[in-house]
Order: structure tokens, then C-alpha cells, then sequence
């Protein structure tokens, strides 16, 4: 008990921590930001990361995009995160409209496609292997020995036969790391790619209750896929040759410690809400 106090504390603290250090960089009162994050509309806040995105990704994979879309204009692209099922209902053909469809590690719409659709086009994958069609395929590009275990796994499957783009991301890291004091998460990845490759992005599967400035673990209840899934996934990676740790992607949802919330995220939610190419989506 005294050791999750003490850890609800330390996490206020570095809450507070970041967006006084943010409300300091964007000339506003940290009381503005806790009760209307909206106030900031007239800030430079989304223009200084925009200003970051000009070479990212680079050029191969924006002409691979370019020719998934050929003919299409003022494109649209939708972001599926999966910490919200409950935001998902019954979106499954609004996202499948859209022009481009993102979705997150093992992100999919299999067996839900009437809540979460069933196209996707590029696949942002920060752990593991998956893939539901023929989507490309990215990763951030972190450390060597990570490239050379995706090359190990592309001499035993047949499953990504466009191979992986990696996101050379050096300088939005950076950027993210000065300004929110933490580090991407791959939904914020997710939004940041849809913004260089479209005119439009909305995003699908978002808590109504963000930003809140506490850490807290998202329930498996919440998250889509969670553990009721594995099996699924089991056998898709048998099927491909692919050795999948899928008991540490599933199991923390299903011990109730699964991907955390943080301070970091309620940024990114602001970021979301004042972008002027970016929106939600909820269910009626």
C-alpha cells in the first residue's frame, strides 16, 4: 500500500513537472492548462512539431503511400488506437471509408469488423510481427540489433513480403523529449505519420476522458485485442513461421498492468485537440 502511494506521488510530481515545463515553453499559466487545454489554440505548439516532420518518414515510403492512394485527393486517413473498445462501437464503416487506415501493433478489426472495420493500410508495429493483408509495414527505427532481428525473421516467412520501412525519427524524439518529457508513444507516432501523408486524420478509438494528468493502466476490458485474442494470434504467427512473445504483449492487460497512461499522454491529447488537421471520432 505505502509502495503504490509513494508511486501515485512520484507520478503527480513528474505530471506537474511536465506541463509547467510545457505551460513555460508556450508562455501560458499551468492553470490554464490543467482546466481548458483549448486556451492554447493561439500557440505554436503543433507549428513546432509540424516544423519537425518535414523529412518524416522519408521519401520511399511516402512513394510507397502514393502509390497504395494513386488518384486520390485531399486524402483522409484514419488512426485506430486500441485503448478505448467502448469509443470503437459501431465505427467500423466510418473507418473503413477513409482513404488510409493506421493501426497500432497487433492491432485489427478480425472478428469485430462492425465496430473496428477491416481495412488497413500501413501497420505501425512497435513489438512483435502481424500483419492483416497487405498493409506496409513500419518501425521505429531504435537500435541496429533490432534490424537484424527483423532480417532473421524475414528468411523464415513468407508474411511481409514488402519487408519493413523503419521511421527515422532522431530529431522528433528529441523534439518530444524536450517539450513533453517523455517518450513516443506509438499512437502519437501513429498521428504524426497520418499528418505527413494526408490532409485530414481522425482518430478512432480515443478516451473521451483525456487528457487527465495521472498515470493509469489501461483495463484489458478497454483494450483491443487483449487476451481473448491470443489465440488468434497463436496460431496466425504458427501458420507464418513467426515466434511471436505474445504473453508479454497480452498478459499485463490481463494482470490489469498494461500499457500505462501517463502525464506524457495527456499531452499528446492536447496536441491532438489543437492540431487543425486533426479530429475525433466517438460513437453517438
Amino acid at each position: 500500500m505505502i509502495k503504490k502511494l509513494f508511486g501515485m506521488v512520484f507520478m503527480a510530481i513528474r505530471a506537474g513537472y511536465n506541463h509547467i515545463n510545457l505551460s513555460r515553453r508556450l508562455k501560458v499559466s499551468v492553470s490554464s492548462l490543467v482546466v481548458d487545454p483549448l486556451i492554447y489554440s493561439k500557440s505554436e505548439f503543433c507549428e513546432l512539431f509540424d516544423q519537425n516532420l518535414n523529412q518524416y518518414p522519408d521519401l520511399p515510403f511516402k512513394q510507397a503511400v502514393h502509390d497504395l492512394v494513386k488518384g486520390s485527393s485531399r486524402l483522409k486517413a484514419a488512426v485506430v488506437f486500441n485503448g478505448s473498445l467502448a469509443a470503437l462501437k459501431n465505427m467500423g464503416s466510418l473507418i473503413d471509408e477513409h482513404h488510409i487506415v493506421i493501426r497500432i501493433n497487433f492491432g485489427t478489426g478480425f472478428g469485430v469488423e462492425q465496430h473496428l472495420g477491416s481495412k488497413t493500410s500501413i501497420r505501425i508495429m512497435g513489438q512483435g510481427y502481424y500483419k492483416d493483408g497487405d498493409e506496409l509495414c513500419i518501425r521505429p527505427l531504435v537500435q541496429k540489433f533490432h534490424v537484424e532481428q527483423d532480417q532473421n525473421v524475414l528468411l523464415r516467412t513468407t508474411a511481409f513480403p514488402k519487408g519493413f520501412y523503419y521511421l527515422k525519427e532522431y530529431d522528433i524524439d528529441r523534439f518530444y523529449f524536450q517539450t513533453m518529457g517523455g517518450i513516443v508513444s506509438n499512437g502519437f507516432r501513429a498521428v504524426l505519420l497520418a499528418l505527413t501523408i494526408a490532409d485530414e486524420v481522425t482518430i478512432f478509438g480515443a478516451n473521451r476522458k483525456q487528457p487527465r494528468w495521472y498515470s493509469r493502466y489501461i483495463k484489458d476490458t478497454d483494450h483491443y485485442p487483449n487476451i481473448f485474442q491470443k489465440d488468434y494470434f497463436e496460431k496466425w504467427s504458427k501458420l507464418n513461421n513467426i515466434n511471436n512473445d505474445l504473453d508479454r504483449y497480452f498478459k499485463p492487460f490481463s494482470d490489469g498492468k498494461g500499457s500505462r497512461a501517463t502525464s506524457t499522454w495527456a499531452l499528446e491529447y492536447i496536441f491532438y485537440k489543437l492540431h487543425p488537421r486533426v479530429s475525433f471520432q466517438y460513437p453517438d
